[in-house]
C-alpha cells in the first residue's frame, strides 16, 4: 500500500470512531472517498455492540491489536480491524520487514538482506540496469538505491506498465510485432532483473530450509501476527513479552469493506487461539519456492495457517522496497 492509499485508509479509520460516536465530521471528512462504506461500517458496529461507550482510532499503535478500540459498558475493549479490498479476497495480512524472520529469531541463519549484499545483488541489479543508455549516465556502485529506482522507473515508462503486471506487459511487448525496438529492449531488461532476482530468492529460501528453526518463536510469531499485530514494531515488542492469551487477545475482530461492492464482511476474532498454542508448529518450503507455508498438524490432519512470500514491494523484482508480505489460509 503506497503512502498516498495509507493515509485515506488512516482517514478512513479516524472517520469510523467518529461516527461511532455520533460525533460530526468536518467539510473535509464528508468528501472522504469510501464515506458511504464508513457510515453503513459505523451502523453495523453499533449494531452489533450496543454498549458502546466510546471508539477511538488507534491505527498507529503498535502496543494494541486492529485499527479501532471499542470501550463498552461493562470495562472490557473490543478491537476492530478494518480491512478496504477491491471486491474479493481477504487482502494481506501483514507486510513487514525483509528480515523479520531472523530479526526475531525464528531462524538461526543470516539474514535476506546480507544474504543480498553477500552475494553482489545490488552489483548485478546495476549491471543490468546499465545495458540501457538514461539521461543521467550509468549508474555507478558508488550511486544510491534512489538511482536504481529512477532507472527502473524509466524502463517501466516505456512500456507504459502502469498498475499492470510488469511481467505480463513485458512479455506481451516481446512478442507483439508492433512493439518498437525500445520496448522492447526495456521488456528484456526487465525480465533479465526479474529472472535474477527470482533465482536469487529461491537460493536464499533454500538456506532457510537448512536452518534451525526456533519452534517456539515460530509458534509466537503466527499467534500474534493471527492475534491483530501486525507490524515489526509491534512484532518486535510483543515477541520478547510472555505470551498469555487473556480476554484482551481474544476482543478482535476483523471486518472486510470492499470499495466496488459496498459488502462489509466480518470475521470473528481468534477464539481457536487457546487451541492452536498447545499444537506443534512446523515449517514447509517447497523447492523452487520464493515463499514458505507455516502450519501446525491437529490430530494428524495438516492445518496450513500463513503463507509468508519474499517480495519486493515497489517498481519490480529486485529494484526497491524489499518486504515480507504475509497471507492467512
Amino acid at each position: 500500500m503506497g503512502k498516498h492509499e495509507r493515509a485515506i485508509v488512516e482517514e478512513a479509520e479516524k472517520i469510523a470512531a467518529i461516527l461511532i460516536n455520533n460525533e460530526k465530521l468536518s467539510s473535509a471528512q464528508e468528501e472522504h472517498p469510501f464515506l458511504e462504506l464508513i457510515k453503513n461500517f459505523a451502523k453495523l458496529i453499533k449494531l452489533d455492540y450496543k454498549n458502546i461507550t466510546k471508539a477511538t482510532a488507534i491505527g498507529n499503535s503498535y502496543d494494541s491489536p486492529g485499527d479501532i478500540v471499542l470501550n463498552l459498558k461493562n470495562g472490557q475493549k473490543r478491537y476492530i480491524e478494518l480491512k478496504f479490498l477491491e471486491k474479493s479476497g481477504f487482502g494481506t495480512l501483514a507486510n513487514i520487514s525483509q528480515d523479520a524472520l531472523t530479526l526475531l529469531n525464528i531462524y538461526n541463519c543470516e539474514s535476506w538482506s546480507f544474504f543480498r549484499e553477500k552475494t553482489g545483488h545490488g552489483e548485478e541489479v546495476r549491471r543490468l540496469l546499465n545495458m540501457y543508455k538514461y539521461e543521467f549516465g550509468e549508474i555507478k556502485l558508488s550511486d544510491s538505491n534512489s538511482r536504481v529506482s529512477e532507472a527502473a522507473a524509466h524502463l517501466k515508462k516505456i512500456i507504459n506498465a502502469g498498475d499492470r503486471n510488469v511481467e505480463g506487459v513485458c512479455r506481451d511487448l516481446l512478442e507483439s510485432s508492433k512493439s518498437s525496438k525500445d520496448e522492447k529492449k526495456a521488456s528484456q531488461l526487465i525480465l533479465d532483473i526479474i529472472k535474477m532476482d527470482k533465482l536469487s530468492r529461491k537460493k536464499y529460501l533454500s538456506i532457510l530450509n537448512k536452518s534451525e528453526v526456533n519452534k517456539e518463536r515460530l509458534k509466537k510469531f503466527v499467534i500474534l501476527l493471527l492475534s491483530g499485530f501486525h507490524t515489526q514494531k509491534a512484532l518486535s515488542v510483543k515477541m520478547e513479552k510472555k505470551l498469555s492469551l487473556d480476554k484482551e487477545d481474544k476482543n478482535y475482530d476483523v471486518y472486510y469493506l470492499y470499495k466496488k461492492t459496498g459488502q462489509i464482511v466480518k470475521e470473528y476474532g481468534p477464539e481457536d487461539l487457546y487451541k492452536i498454542s498447545s499444537e506443534c508448529f512446523d515449517v514447509e518450503i517447497k523447492e523452487g519456492e520464493t515463499n514458505l507455508v507455516i502450519f501446525l498438524v491437529d490430530k494428524k490432519t495438516r492445518v496450513n495457517l500463513i503463507r509468508v512470500v519474499f517480495h519486493w514491494k515497489n517498481k519490480f523484482g529486485g529494484i526497491e522496497t524489499p518486504c515480507l508480505n504475509i497471507f492467512k489460509f
